[in-house]
């Protein structure tokens, strides 16, 4: 669809020229290829973004769970 076809050209901008998204959430998918190096780049691009660090920096986190 054409949110992966944004995946992936997000990817190809970035420089991850290994990468393929076949899918959305990254579960289970032959077709889901990246190599080290590429999710290096995709690391150093999301680290630019303040939240992004927020979360990742972030050791435990309590929240309520509601069925």
């Amino acid at each position: 669809g054409h949110f992966l076809q944004e995946m992936n050209a997000t990817a190809r901008k970035l420089g991850m020229s290994r990468t393929n998204w076949a899918n959305p959430h990254g579960l289970s998918n032959t077709n889901n290829l990246s190599t080290a190096e590429d999710v290096a780049k995709l690391t150093m691009h999301c680290m630019k973004n303040t939240r992004f660090r927020e979360v990742v920096a972030t050791k435990a986190y309590n929240c309520a769970y509601y069925q």
